[in-house]
């Protein structure tokens, strides 16, 4: 990432932090001893790396970080009394249908890499899905707080965590 030619420009994001970069490649040369794969097929080296990135790397821990917000938005509901209400109920199956989805696309994931395939191009669905459900999920966690889970974590007036020892 040092050679002649490579310009890496840092994205910074809303929070200021810069976890991601633009990577330029303008003629470039590459030893061949330090070429990957046959030359000028770069691109499906890089393509499957981030199908790997996509479909296999990130959404299973992802999954059981959904179930646990799932399941802490469920808690809190019981302990705020709103347990019972229908539009809570129907809002906490549609995010349970919603887990449950990705969980079945990452077994069909594991299936594909079970059998010697590639993930495919709907990793990068999976990847949508994924960021789409996690909002989602933490919509339903402040719908549930209303106007307390504004509040910094440990504030005064602020609910205690649903499940002992989490922040």
């Amino acid at each position: 990432m040092r050679s002649r030619g490579i310009t890496i420009r840092p994205l910074r994001q809303a929070t200021g932090s810069t976890e991601f970069s633009e990577v330029f490649l303008d003629g470039v040369r590459v030893p061949g001893e330090q070429v990957v794969g046959a030359v000028n097929r770069g691109w499906e080296i890089a393509m499957t790396t981030l199908a790997h990135e996509r479909g296999t790397g990130f959404a299973f821990k992802e999954q059981v970080l959904q179930r646990i917000a799932l399941e802490d938005a469920v808690a809190l509901a019981r302990s705020i009394g709103r347990a019972r209400d229908p539009v809570v109920r129907q809002e906490i199956a549609r995010r349970w249908i919603d887990v449950e989805i990705m969980r079945l696309m990452n077994c069909r994931t594991l299936t594909r890499l079970e059998r010697g395939e590639e993930p495919g191009p709907e990793s990068s669905l999976v990847k949508l899905f994924w960021a789409e459900l996690t909002q989602r999920l933490h919509e339903l966690g402040l719908a549930l707080e209303g106007p307390r889970g504004q509040l910094a974590r440990r504030s005064p007036g602020q609910h205690p965590p649903a499940r002992p020892g989490r922040c």
